[in-house]
């Protein structure tokens, strides 16, 4: 689950049929269903870049991540694009500025880049992962101010 970054509204990704699902969260707490759309694998973790303008998804059994646009009032559009080859990928985590994402491959003991340009489409830099200690298993990576935090299991 994530909520939008400027908006009221909660992001939860769901099974056995792999959707997420967005709802308005009201004044008074309750939730109202404001949209969903089809995922390409089972959800692991979400989260979105500081602008809300998408939605970024791991999937730790399919070793995916995804990247769903989402409208003006925060509801979550067709899935743009998929990146495979991640085994394991326990988590998409923005940089402070929307530049990068890092994707945790927990069974590759690997961090993996990925450049989040302002079409909205994610792209590999030119040093596109940095390895961990083998056995380390890679699984949520954090910022915090300026230091970076990698917690492995």
């Amino acid at each position: 689950m994530v909520v939008h970054p400027t908006k009221p509204v909660l992001y939860v990704g769901v099974r056995p049929e792999f959707r997420v699902i967005a709802y308005t969260i009201g004044a008074d707490g309750c939730l109202t269903e404001a949209g969903q759309a089809a995922l390409p694998g089972s959800p692991t973790h979400l989260s979105t870049d500081h602008a809300g303008n998408a939605l970024f998804t791991a999937f730790y059994h399919d070793g995916l991540i995804s990247v769903t646009p989402l409208d003006a009032q925060g509801s979550p559009q067709d899935v743009s694009q998929v990146i495979s080859g991640l085994d394991g990928c326990h988590s998409t985590n923005i940089s402070n500025d929307d530049s990068l994402l890092f994707a945790p491959a927990l069974k590759q003991d690997r961090v993996c880049a990925f450049r989040w340009s302002h079409e909205h489409q994610l792209t590999e830099p030119a040093s596109a992962e940095i390895a961990t200690v083998a056995g380390a298993g890679p699984a949520i990576w954090r910022f915090i101010r300026r230091p970076v935090c990698l917690s492995g299991e």
